[in-house]
């Protein structure tokens, strides 16, 4: 209810700073939600979609992850014990974890911490990143929901074995995480890959910018066209590309952990996704508005009714999208033109 009185207009008003900021949400949010309320909810999907002929569907996704909250992690410790089993028939034990989005590889070390005995910390972790690595992180290298300052997580399940890969789009973050995981190999006992490759609906390519020497920083998304001055290409792959391994796969000179197709795109060998039974036991997924074409580019692996996916989902992006038919609308494009 809005009260529009002169009495009410002769109160004094908040500082600014504080009549725009409402637990973590801009002005811009807020008002959607207003408008939001006033129309009835159509089912709308959602997935920011991109198509041939508009760039974001939504571009508001990034600044939803700026203020959204940050989640709790408690539903993967409850379910670690059950992934764990499930590992177990016919695979050896051996699980298979796709990080999407591995930004500083705070996801990887807590994947660790709960299937392994590493001795690892998140503490140890940060250390590394700004003390070790050349270049050092220099940006938000504690993390947006300050990751680093969290205590081991405690181990949920033991696992016989693991191969962790990490997907990354910013080119200065990838090389800070090979050279972590190379500094911390002795600690982890566990086989991590980290491609250089953004991933989404379908093998393409997108285009970002990078700080070379200032890596870390973690709110910055891929856009489909070359709109600024700086941006830079970056190759993408579709997990059922990467899994299928259907145009060959092989490993790349002196990299145990890496390998490519015959178009240099990532792949999954298939003998050792046999190994696991053949199925992915955990995909992660973190891509700053784009998850949701990430997910539409695992039609395959989604048929597989045991493997986890974590993705972000907001109300934010339902309220956007209601307010918005137009970039609504969007969603419905065909599937031959998203990238």
């Amino acid at each position: 209810r809005f009260d529009r009185s002169a009495e009410r207009s002769r109160r004094v008003a908040p500082p600014a700073h504080r009549r725009n900021r409402r637990r973590g949400s801009s002005v811009s949010t807020r008002a959607l939600r207003l408008q939001a309320m006033r129309q009835p909810y159509e089912g709308v999907s959602m997935m920011p979609v991109l198509n041939a002929s508009s760039s974001w569907c939504l571009p508001e996704a990034v600044d939803v992850g700026r203020h959204s909250n940050c989640p709790s992690d408690r539903w993967h410790d409850n379910i670690a014990p059950l992934l764990a089993a499930g590992a177990a028939p016919g695979s050896n034990g051996l699980m298979i974890m796709l990080n999407v989005g591995a930004n500083k590889g705070y996801n990887l070390l807590e994947f660790l911490q709960r299937y392994t005995s590493t001795s690892l910390t998140h503490s140890e972790w940060h250390r590394l990143l700004s003390t070790r690595a050349a270049p050092p992180c220099a940006q938000q290298c504690c993390g947006v929901c300050i990751i680093c300052k969290r205590p081991r997580m405690a181990q949920a399940a033991s696992i016989a074995g693991a191969r962790l890969f990490g997907f990354e789009l910013q080119p200065s973050n990838v090389k800070l995480l090979r050279q972590m995981v190379e500094m911390t190999k002795a600690q982890t006992e566990v086989p991590i890959a980290i491609h250089d490759a953004a991933v989404s609906n379908e093998s393409s390519l997108v285009y970002t910018q990078d700080s070379a020497l200032r890596p870390g920083y973690e709110s910055v998304a891929a856009a489909r066209t070359q709109s600024a001055r700086h941006s830079i290409a970056r190759r993408t792959v579709s997990m059922d590309d990467f899994l299928s391994g259907s145009k060959g796969c092989a490993r790349i000179d002196g990299e145990a952990n890496l390998h490519l197709d015959a178009r240099g795109l990532p792949c999954l060998p298939p003998a050792l996704l046999k190994r696991a039974g053949g199925r992915v036991q955990l995909v992660s997924i973190d891509t700053e508005g784009w998850d949701g074409l990430v997910l539409r580019g695992m039609a395959e692996t989604e048929k597989d009714d045991e493997a986890v996916i974590k993705a972000e989902s907001t109300m934010t992006f339902r309220i956007q999208e209601m307010a918005h038919p137009k970039r609504a609308s969007c969603k419905r494009a065909s599937y031959g033109k998203e990238r």
